[in-house]
């Protein structure tokens, strides 16, 4: 009863979190081409993403230390922060730092709440819970498509960026209230080469089916 109690929650928190993302998504470019120009915009993205996988390669030896509720809460709390710097900070020396950080730490959220699914899915049918989980994202991302247009037109790129703060601090709530008692399993590191020899055995499987 406490494992679907704790699923329920999981649902909530991500579809909080991913209407703040996607509604964000549809202006990030827009908003950083204003400090760096539209040639620079993609390279913004690259060390982001490098230092993004960087990080997650980290990852294990930060549950380890950490703990997930904790590890998603200072996340989110990053999120948060950055996404005030975002609406607020108009300097590329603050802007581009900001959005960096809000990067890397969205996808600390979303590795750290696949861990929650994992978890909460024991003794169950993890496919079937991931795929309903997949749906609630899914429909986030509609939800946050059908609204975008009114909000946008009639806000600037500060008040998105604002709107989803409010959405990013609800989440934070949720796991630091219900969450916190989160007992971790034992996080091991998997080899990056391991990880590599692996997908490419399943991008060969994939071309079979």
């Amino acid at each position: 009863m406490e494992m679907k109690h704790n699923r329920k929650i999981i649902y909530l928190a991500g579809f909080l979190f991913s209407i703040p993302i996607a509604l964000a998504s549809y202006i990030n470019s827009s908003f950083l081409e204003i400090y760096v120009g539209k040639n620079y915009v993609g390279i913004i993205y690259i060390i982001a993403s490098i230092i993004t996988i960087l990080g997650l390669l980290r990852m294990p030896k930060v549950l380890t230390r950490l703990g997930n509720s904790l590890t998603i809460i200072l996340s989110c709390l990053l999120i948060f922060l950055s996404l005030i710097l975002l609406a607020f900070g108009k300097n590329v020396f603050i802007v581009i730092p900001a959005f960096i950080i809000y990067f890397i730490s969205i996808n600390f959220v979303v590795a750290s709440l696949d861990i929650f699914i994992e978890d909460f899915s024991k003794n169950s049918s993890i496919g079937t819970l991931r795929g309903f989980y997949l749906m609630v994202i899914n429909f986030a991302w509609i939800v946050a498509q059908m609204i975008s247009g009114s909000i946008i037109n009639k806000s600037s790129f500060s008040g998105i960026y604002m709107f989803g703060a409010g959405f990013i601090f609800l989440v934070s709530l949720i796991f630091i209230f219900f969450l916190r008692d989160f007992k971790d399993p034992i996080y091991k590191k998997v080899p990056i080469l391991k990880t590599i020899s692996l997908l490419s055995r399943i991008d060969t499987f994939q071309k079979y089916i």
